[in-house]
This record gives C-alpha cells, sequence and structure tokens, in this order.
C-alpha cells in the first residue's frame, strides 16, 4: 500500500502519513469526532503521496554515485 494522508479542508489541516488502511480509518475518525463531533466535513479527502524510486534519480547523480563507489572499491582492494 502506498503512504497515504487525510485532508479536512473544512480545518485546513493534514494528518501525518498512515502506511495502512486502518491507520487511516483511525486517523480520519478521530479527527471526525474530535473536530466535527462525529460528522462528515466538506472537502474531506485521502491524498496519495508518491513513493520515490530508484528511476527518479538524475543520471548525472547516479553516474557520480557509481563513480565513487568504483573509486573506493579500488582503494579497499589495493590494500
Amino acid at each position: 500500500m502506498t503512504p497515504k494522508k487525510y485532508r479536512c479542508n473544512a480545518c485546513r489541516t493534514t494528518s501525518p502519513l498512515c502506511f495502512t488502511d486502518s491507520a487511516l480509518h483511525r486517523e480520519k475518525m478521530r479527527h471526525r469526532y474530535l473536530a466535527h463531533t462525529g460528522h462528515r466535513p466538506d472537502g474531506e479527502r485521502i491524498i496519495d503521496v508518491p513513493v520515490a524510486s530508484l528511476f527518479d534519480i538524475p543520471r548525472g547523480q547516479v553516474i557520480a554515485t557509481v563513480i565513487l563507489l568504483l573509486a573506493v572499491a579500488a582503494v579497499v582492494l589495493a590494500r
């Protein structure tokens, strides 16, 4: 499951990251009961938080990292 956040536009608040559906549901219900006496506020929504992957790293940074790791490996093997 991708991480999600609960957003209440009426209060202009956003929950911390929730990594499970049950945690997201608890966060949503907790906010409803504490801030809206159990009612569903207008404009509430669930936000999908994009997860970075290895392919999101810029090519130049990947090349520099590989060169650096090869240099470190060469120094270690030379000893």
